[in-house]
């Protein structure tokens, strides 16, 4: 007959490797979760910076040429009844010129500006164009006769025709504009006046800039950026800095094809094979149309991972081992130390990681006790820290209040080293309790999105933020925060009649910014707050009006 005492310490031992295993298993299928989730969130979130790197470029060429069309639509809206002058045109032309040589200047990336009058105003060519030489400076170029080009020739005439077309600023490429012999992208508006095409300006960019951007990305050891135009040619890879056109692809480019567009189509990194390992690629469109791509392999991205696995499983075969030398001196301490580690244990296996063991007395169930609590802090510390990685509001897709609290912590260092230079746009919606008691909560998110859609498109190139419920805030530089604001008011009050048309419902925001001062304000914080009470004083004007 076998003693209580064999059978204690069989039952202990049987305990020991079944605790020892279901660590390893939850080390390695909790880590696992985590790990593939977050080292996604990881790829969008460097895929998102970088995209919106590149688009800071394009941004500065769009703000100027907006500046340009500005002047543009006012000199001809003046007087449209001397547009046949020729000696008014040439007015015209010399003042829009001007403000144009500036405005490209100020923008890096430019490589050509023009404007020309429409062949509706008058056939012969009528304009300017000036490209920038090797000296970095613009000179005039003769204008381009499209009348002896076809319609659909891009190379040649598609910056004249496609706004033409478009009737709205467009963006065009990349393209090889056989006129200026550069493969460029374009961004052009046109001018109506009245239904009738009067003229358009527009703004060149030279692709090498996209390359040269591309070419300094880089991901993890080896991960690499690829761009692919909006007809899925490859623009700049590491492997064709020059780009290749999709004809020529051969079955590696195919597969890198094949990859971004399902990248594209389940908005999350993909795995895919390539001839030399496994690789994971993540792709968004650009605002032109184009697409980035990061792209690293599998290896590197779950290099941590599998390190944290190591350890893991290391710290619980120490676990193990020191639970079966321990077991003959086990049988001797009470049950209860033993039942608060079962218990300890399950809700590990349920995911709950802040459990902690109290039994800290001097003998093996205290040492064994905290060990187990140096693990789950482990464990909990690895989750914790992945977990932080994600800073984008579900609802609303814009960053949420964690990442605003980064972006503060950001902007009070460049304070702190006199480099700052910022603007704060607090709004806030209007009777967004209201809408929600009359039209429902899923209404009422309807209203948000469809708000949030009208900051975007305000708000260009600049970071936006969901502070809480509906409250939101942009921080902007280098622009005019008021006609930011004046162009938000207009695009919600627009939004809110075609709603209110089709759904009932209406809706309004109230906004309010502060320009930081360096003589004057001491952090960040009385930025926001400022912008925060003119947000509120206007809030109450249009609540009183």
């Amino acid at each position: 007959m076998k003693s209580i005492r064999t059978m204690i310490m069989g039952i202990f031992f049987i305990f020991s490797i079944i605790i020892s295993t279901m660590l390893i298993i939850v080390s390695y299928v909790g880590i696992n979760v985590i790990s593939d989730r977050d080292n996604d969130r990881i790829m969008e979130l460097i895929t998102m910076e970088r995209k919106r790197d590149i688009e800071s470029m394009m941004n500065d060429v769009s703000r100027s040429l907006d500046n340009i069309y500005y002047i543009t639509r006012k000199e001809l809206e003046e007087n449209p009844e001397k547009i046949d002058d020729p000696s008014y045109r040439q007015e015209v032309l010399d003042r829009v010129s001007d403000l144009a040589l500036v405005e490209a200047s100020s923008a890096e990336s430019a490589v050509a500006v023009y404007m020309r009058f429409s062949d509706e105003v008058m056939e012969d060519p009528a304009g300017f164009l000036y490209r920038r030489n090797i000296e970095g400076n613009f000179e005039k170029v003769t204008l381009t006769d499209i009348s002896m080009y076809d319609k659909n020739d891009l190379n040649h005439v598609g910056w004249y025709y496609i706004p033409q077309r478009s009737k709205s600023p467009v963006w065009i490429g990349p393209y090889r504009n056989e006129n200026l012999d550069y493969e460029i992208v374009s961004y052009i508006a046109p001018v109506y006046l009245e239904g009738k095409f009067m003229a358009l300006v527009g703004m060149d960019m030279d692709v090498d800039v996209f390359r040269d951007r591309a070419e300094k990305i880089r991901l993890y050891e080896t991960g690499t950026a690829v761009i692919f135009d909006a007809e899925d040619n490859i623009i700049y890879s590491r492997d064709a800095s020059g780009g290749i056109d999709r004809d020529l692809f051969d079955n590696e480019t195919m597969i890198l094809l094949q990859a971004m567009k399902e990248s594209l189509k389940k908005d999350r990194p993909v795995e895919y094979a390539s001839s030399v390992k496994p690789m994971k690629l993540y792709a968004i469109k650009l605002e032109n149309n184009m697409t980035l791509c990061l792209t690293a392999p599998i290896d590197e991205i779950y290099s941590l991972r599998t390190t944290v696995l190591g350890y893991a499983i290391l710290c619980s075969v120490i676990v193990m081992l020191v639970s079966l030398i321990l077991i003959y001196h086990v049988i001797k301490i009470a049950l209860r130390p033993l039942k608060e580690l079962t218990e300890a244990s399950e809700q590990v296996t349920k995911g709950n990681l802040d459990i902690k063991l109290d039994y800290l007395g001097d003998d093996e169930f205290g040492q064994l006790s905290g060990t187990f609590n140096n693990m789950t802090a482990m464990m909990r510390s690895y989750f914790y820290h992945f977990h932080s990685l994600a800073y984008t509001d579900e609802l609303t897709g814009l960053n949420n209040k964690a990442a605003f609290s980064i972006t503060r912590d950001v902007i009070e260092s460049e304070i702190k080293m006199g480099r700052a230079a910022f603007s704060i746009v607090s709004i806030d919606i209007n009777g967004m309790s209201s809408i929600n008691e009359k039209a429902g909560y899923q209404r009422g998110d309807e209203v948000i999105g469809r708000i949030v859609l009208s900051m975007r498109e305000t708000f260009v190139g600049f970071p936006l933020y969901r502070i809480e419920g509906d409250r939101f805030c942009a921080i902007i530089n280098d622009a005019d925060a008021q006609i930011l604001i004046d162009k938000l008011m207009r695009i919600v009050e627009k939004r809110s009649m075609e709603d209110k048309e089709n759904f009932g419902i209406e809706y309004s925001v109230a906004a309010g910014e502060a320009a930081y001062e360096n003589e004057s304000d001491k952090n960040f914080e009385e930025v926001y707050e400022r912008a925060v009470q003119v947000m509120l004083r206007n809030k109450n004007k249009m609540t009183r009006g």
